[in-house]
């Protein structure tokens, strides 16, 4: 990772990045229309770097990350669904109208706009031509490759904003940088970007090195040289379209060798980026800035005769401002509480809302355990886990957090004002969150209390946020509301589906009962028929299968009378003999009658395993009939079996299933397991992998699925081989 001066990095940490703001209220508008795909969602937001950065950095916090992070759009609005991407899309329109200091209100920033989307768009042109395997992900190099430029200017206000007053261009920017604050941005942007932990994107480094001498970037990775080349032309050749007698700059032979262009080349691909770029400005209303700068431009520069202006700004607001901004908080983070998944989604939405706003470093919220009269820290993968862990006694004299919870008011540990005793359970949460200071909000629901919200500040940004209680009062009651009334609503729904669990468990009685009857006469007769035939024939084979799933019927019947199911008792069984025995009932009917070969590739020497028969069953007969419906005729479908072992002697069972059917696609595949609507496909309820997913799970096993389009289709499904089972 790369270094940043430890003052910036405290400044970055809270840097409230500038946004386009008809970019965002048309993010807005389309996050409400249901008929508008993630896809459409993600244009737009990879056309302004600031919206594009907050998505990327929030979707790619620990708080989201399951595993590997990502540098898609689309997956990262997937990630953090509708309602929290139009909450942080609501906050950044919020932070500009009422908070008169944002850099917004002071620098124009069109021309830095128009110029970064003039090097991604060119960025994407150039990576087609190359092949390079993630044309979007260029594109994104592109829009952030300046993102250090926002970040500075978000974080240092006039003192960078005076650092762009005197440059000419990024070149003067640079060493000025340097000069002043020891850092540039690149090195700025790189650094946001590796806080993204992406282990398989050269991103960071394509922003690090877009300003490296032109023999340096012939060594650098292709996404590096094609940003770097994006970045030339857009320098240089916007002196050709103004009809500048120049020079072709030398750098151009290395885009020459590296992509076959040369200036006159150069040249029209700018003036195509320009061209798609005005047409965009048109679209949105934005007012497209003259050429010949590439930088943010201060409206006006700060000056000696500017300062008693900023500090009346920095006042405290008026009770009507006040209201104003109560109000304004309440629509973006109330219109969607109806609609949350999970109480976890509340806070977090809250919690990124607050981030924007307040331009805090972290937030997290202590909330009221009634059992124990003590706060502790919320359970959710959204909050530190040791903060999971704190338990703090209702007294005031304990700590400012239940000073805050029982009187209401805010508490600041860094404040000189008042000052109240800090406790070493605030040292703890301060540790916890990483941060030099905290400030405590109380979450009020008219004059009641019910949880603390935890802000970690720095020294540098305590004196700020003293001037805004008043808005950080009115966040935490607007985010109690909604928590309060998400919290009615869930009991109300407890309540609902325990009338309705009721009146299910006794209709499904009443069908088990009448089910069984039929079922027992069937079971009945095909004893007597068993009794009648001789014993060697084969049919009896296939007359006991059926009894088996006669047997299995009728479980399934009396389990729809109990909601939580009861574990049934596992048993050893031999998942070959499973295979086997089960083909001789549904080989004919499912594949044979179609035309349809079954290879079996059974390894004999695979351990039994403990496990529950009927769910074994229930488990191939879904995939089996998948696949049957799926396969044309001539078709095979490959059932084999193997152990795999791992670590310290364990093993499993793997079970592969192989058709060389078309495949699935993309889409279905990524939900391959999740229930569809069965108005998408008529005749079919759509959950038969669902099941599976869960079975599976059930027996403690995993199922994977790889296919391509015309490649055919495998399930894997691997089962632990338990102690005891030889």
């Amino acid at each position: 990772m790369v270094q940043v001066p430890q003052g910036i990095r405290d400044s970055l940490e809270t840097a409230q990045l500038p946004a386009i703001p008809q970019i965002l209220l048309r993010f807005i508008a389309l996050t409400e229309d249901d008929s508008v795909s993630v896809n459409e969602l993600a244009e737009l937001v990879g056309q302004d770097p600031a919206l594009a950065a907050r998505v990327l950095t929030v979707a790619n916090s620990v708080a989201f990350r399951r595993g590997k992070s990502t540098t898609s759009l689309v997956q990262c609005l997937v990630t953090l669904g509708t309602r929290l991407s139009r909450t942080l899309a609501s906050c950044l329109i919020i932070q500009k109208v009422f908070t008169p200091t944002a850099v917004t209100s002071r620098y124009d920033l069109n021309s830095f706009w128009m110029h970064v989307l003039q090097v991604a768009d060119i960025s994407r042109v150039l990576a087609a031509q190359q092949h390079y395997h993630d044309c979007e992900e260029a594109y994104l190099a592109g829009l952030l490759h300046d993102i250090g430029q926002l970040l500075l200017l978000g974080a240092l206000d006039d003192r960078y904003g005076n650092i762009l007053a005197s440059s000419s261009d990024e070149n003067m920017l640079r060493v000025f940088e340097g000069q002043r604050l020891g850092t540039d941005h690149t090195v700025i942007g790189a650094w946001m970007v590796d806080r993204w932990e992406l282990a398989d994107s050269f991103l960071a480094d394509a922003i690090l090195f877009h300003h490296a001498s032109a023999e340096d970037i012939r060594f650098a990775d292709p996404l590096s040289q094609i940003v770097w080349t994006a970045h030339l032309i857009c320098q240089h050749a916007r002196l050709y379209q103004q009809e500048q007698q120049i020079v072709v700059p030398p750098d151009f032979e290395m885009s020459e060798l590296l992509f076959g262009i040369n200036f006159d080349r150069a040249a029209e691909m700018y003036q195509q980026a320009t061209k798609n770029v005005t047409l965009l400005a048109q679209a949105l209303g934005i007012h497209s800035t003259p050429e010949g700068r590439m930088l943010p431009v201060p409206i006006r520069a700060t000056t000696a005769e500017d300062i008693p202006r900023l500090a009346e700004q920095e006042k405290a607001p008026n009770p009507a401002e006040e209201a104003v901004w109560g109000m304004a908080l309440m629509k973006p983070l109330q219109q969607d509480m109806g609609a949350v998944q999970s109480e976890s989604e509340l806070y977090l939405a809250a919690q990124e809302s607050a981030r924007i706003l307040f331009g805090v470093g972290s937030v997290a919220f202590l909330t009221l355990n009634p059992d124990e009269q003590a706060l502790s820290g919320l359970i959710s993968d959204y909050q530190p886990q040791l903060l999971q862990r704190i338990r703090i006694p209702i007294d005031s004299g304990n700590s400012l957090a239940t000073a805050t919870f029982i009187e209401g008011t805010v508490s600041f540990t860094l404040s000189n004002e008042a000052p109240r005793v800090v406790s070493l359970v605030d040292v703890q949460i301060a540790r916890i969150l990483g941060t030099e200071g905290l400030v405590y909000v109380p979450l009020l629901v008219g004059n009641k209390s019910i949880g603390v919200m935890v802000c970690g500040v720095s020294a540098l940004h305590a004196e700020r946020l003293l001037k805004r209680i008043p808005w950080m009062l009115s966040f935490a009651r607007a985010a109690a509301s909604g928590i309060d009334a998400w919290h009615k609503l869930n009991r109300k729904t407890i309540s609902t589906e325990q009338h309705q669990r009721q009146k299910f468990v006794q209709h499904a009685r009443k069908i088990a009962h009448e089910a069984a009857n039929p079922l027992g006469i069937i079971k009945n007769y095909l004893t007597i028929v068993t009794q009648r035939l001789p014993a060697d024939i084969p049919v009896l084979q296939e007359l006991d299968v059926m009894k088996e799933e006669i047997d299995r019927i009728t479980q399934i019947l009396g389990s729809l009378t109990i909601f939580s199911e009861a574990l049934q008792e596992s048993q050893l069984l031999h998942i070959n003999y499973l295979v086997e025995t089960m083909l001789v009932l549904y080989r004919e009917s499912l594949f044979e009658s179609r035309g349809i070969t079954v290879q079996l590739e059974l390894d004999c020497d695979i351990p039994a395993l403990h496990a529950d028969r009927d769910k074994l069953k229930q488990i191939f007969f879904n995939l089996w009939n998948n696949a049957a419906e799926a396969l044309p005729e001539g078709g095979a479908l490959t059932i084999a079996t193997k152990t795999v072992y791992m670590r310290e002697g364990a093993s499993s069972v793997e079970i592969l299933l192989s058709d060389n059917g078309p495949g699935l696609p993309a889409d279905v595949l990524a939900n391959l397991f999740v229930p569809l609507d069965h108005q998408r496909r008529q005749g079919h309820a759509g959950m038969g992998l669902s099941i599976v997913a869960d079975l599976v799970k059930q027996l403690d096993g995993q199922i994977t699925c790889h296919s391509k389009p015309e490649h055919g289709t495998t399930f894997t499904i691997t089962l632990p081989v338990r102690q005891g089972a030889l």
